[in-house]
């Protein structure tokens, strides 16, 4: 490569060249990461055109989103080609967004048949594998990717799903109410924030939105967890919270509860699990968790709703 890019160049300083352009193949089959990074700079400062075709989210994570061109299969024989930052309709503050957010792990939507965006990676590492064993659905099969956003800014994602931009489905799963559970209410200047969208303002033939009541921790903690979730507070130490929750099981099960009294033991158990996942890291939490999704028997309807929208 070197070689040909100093031939091209002494081409144009010579001037025996009308126009020079390099097309380049894959470059993640033979380079690791960090070569990839290199190479990639390495062609944009080049004095000339140079088209790279890729599936590294190293390179789409570097890479301006205007010079995206995306191919997306849609199921006729052809593909669908677009280049999102012109056909998206989006502002220029949204780009330079999109940009921030589109790091090697979130750029993945841009090669998945299907998506699931979620709040953070408490989500990431409970959802899939929830739904793996309650509903035996492997969404890595199904092509579908679990995005974390590691936010609730889910409206500049939603606008890169359309039939101009990206023809594909995108499933928002996102709390009831977007104000972080661990917020501290009543703080100054907190009157000048802008007000939350409502996410059902997003849903499009292309984006569905599936929201709980509450938050994850909370909406996760139901009958068939509990032992799931005493398995991880053991784990981490909390033996107290993991004793609870068997007895709660236990009672639950015995229906020797009136409606009354059972929502007010839920919501009790759902309490303790939020505060558990808070003080020992929620992402800690739900990944240990994932490790004990063999006792699991059931996940909440919104999860299930997302996954049987996404796959019909």
């Amino acid at each position: 490569m070197s070689i040909l890019f100093e031939y091209f160049r002494k081409r144009i300083a010579q001037k025996k060249s009308a126009g020079q352009i390099v097309l380049f193949e894959e470059p993640e089959s033979h380079l690791h990461p960090q070569l990839q990074l290199t190479l990639f700079k390495a062609l944009s400062a080049l004095p000339f055109q140079s088209i790279l075709t890729t599936h590294s989210t190293h390179i789409t994570a570097n890479a301006g989103l205007a010079s995206y061109v995306v191919l997306t299969q849609v199921g006729d024989p052809g593909v669908l080609s677009s280049v999102p930052a012109k056909d998206g309709g989006f502002a220029g503050s949204e780009i330079l967004d999109l940009e921030r957010y589109l790091d090697a792990t979130r750029s993945n939507l841009l090669f998945a048949r299907k998506v699931m965006l979620v709040e953070g990676p408490a989500e990431l590492f409970l959802i899939p594998a929830l739904i793996k064993k309650v509903l035996n659905i492997d969404l890595d099969r199904e092509g579908i990717s679990v995005i974390p956003i590691y936010g609730v800014h889910f409206e500049v994602y939603a606008k890169l799903f359309s039939a101009e931009s990206l023809p594909k489905k995108c499933a928002i799963v996102a709390d009831g109410d977007l104000t972080p559970s661990d917020a501290i209410p009543g703080m100054e200047g907190e009157d000048d924030l802008p007000e939350l969208i409502d996410l059902d303002d997003l849903k499009s033939e292309y984006v569905g939105v599936f929201k709980c009541q509450t938050t994850f921790e909370r909406a996760i903690t139901r009958e068939g967890t509990l032992e799931m979730l005493a398995l991880a507070s053991d784990e981490i130490g909390a033996s107290t919270v993991a004793k609870r929750l068997r007895k709660g099981a236990i009672t639950l099960a015995s229906g020797s509860l009136d409606e009354g009294e059972r929502a007010k033991l839920i919501y009790n158990l759902r309490a303790s699990v939020l505060n558990t996942a808070k003080r020992f890291g929620k992402a800690r939490f739900s990944q240990i968790a994932s490790r004990h999704v063999d006792s699991a028997k059931s996940l909440p309807k919104y999860i299930a709703d997302a996954v049987n929208w996404l796959i019909n």
